[in-house]
């Protein structure tokens, strides 16, 4: 005998129930047998995606899968192995830090490095900058492309061509960026080299634009969804940058933590602290991986002598 899903079982209005009541439609099958004259009265093809049971795969497919999983690296040993090797495609990294710890910093030579052949160490990919504090610099970035261009005298790609490689989206709040968020998969549709996004940052028009903590809570819920979505579907790397702000526990005593809070710490999959230690030398802390231990690293930008941004050359 058959089993039937009943319409109340789905994340369906009132409205919209009643109506595909009204109409004969009490099953999630009887839309499945007509689905052109329940087009009138829900979206059947979205309905149909959301209730697809998702693939099963054996432990071992999936393994194989995380050995195969490409990466975007920095280029410092140091980093890279907080990292296993790198940023991976497919999933989540939150960079959190105090301003002047090198998040920026590492964003902008993750958007050289993807670009680079793989032969070199890159992915040969497009990178989309997502920019919500107005901290996106070309003289930064062309600080990065020269440091780059020294390790690999024989790189023949020019200055504009790697900035050719970087969309930059510029927004204010938090509706901007939950509306670029939403267009994301519209946008990969057009453009499928593109493999590394970066959010610098997430929490900072979050806590700007929204006071209420509930409404936050959803507002991140949906980010989320619509990002891990992006980043499994189109085996992306995603980056995002998170303030470091202050907390007081029920104690009154003073703590420091992500800007995006709890619920960004469980939905990114892995999060690197940074903290600076002097002019050059920096620390980072990787505090969620789902195979590395906790565990620090320290690591080196160097200043190159005609500006006063650091270069590319991490140790």
């Amino acid at each position: 005998m058959e089993m039937l899903r009943p319409l109340g079982t789905l994340a369906l209005s009132k409205q919209t129930l009643d109506l595909l009541t009204k109409n004969g439609f009490t099953y999630l099958e009887d839309i499945l047998k007509a689905p052109e004259a329940a087009r009138r009265f829900v979206g059947v093809d979205e309905l149909i995606q959301t209730c697809t049971p998702p693939t099963a795969v054996s432990a071992l497919d999936h393994w194989a899968a995380e050995l195969l999983c490409q990466r975007v690296t920095t280029f410092s040993k140091a980093l890279d192995a907080l990292l296993d090797g790198g940023f991976p495609c497919g999933s989540i990294t939150e960079l959190c830090g105090a301003p002047g710890t090198g998040k920026t910093q590492i964003c902008f030579q993750l958007c050289i490095t993807a670009q680079l052949s793989q032969e070199r160490g890159g992915l040969d990919s497009r990178v989309l900058f997502i920019d919500t504090r107005n901290g996106f610099s070309a003289r930064r970035l062309q600080d990065v492309i020269e440091g780059c261009q020294s390790d690999f005298p024989d790189l023949k790609t020019k200055l504009k061509d790697f900035l050719a490689g970087i969309t930059l989206v510029s927004i204010l709040t938090a509706q901007e960026l939950f509306s670029t968020v939403g267009n994301l998969r519209e946008y990969l549709r057009k453009n499928h080299q593109l493999r590394v996004i970066i959010i610098d940052s997430l929490s900072l028009p979050v806590l700007c634009s929204i006071e209420n903590t509930v409404v936050r809570y959803k507002f991140y819920v949906k980010i989320f969804d619509e990002l891990q979505k992006v980043a499994s579907e189109y085996k992306i790397a995603v980056v995002i940058v998170d303030e470091l702000i202050t907390q007081l526990d029920a104690k009154g005593n003073i703590g420091f933590d992500s800007g995006g809070g709890q619920t960004v710490a469980y939905r990114c999959q892995r999060r690197l602290m940074l903290a600076r230690l002097n002019d050059t030398t920096f620390a980072a802390k990787i505090i969620k991986s789902p195979v590395q231990p906790q565990r620090s690293k320290t690591f080196q930008v160097n200043c190159g002598l005609q500006s006063n941004w650091p270069t590319p050359h991490f140790i």
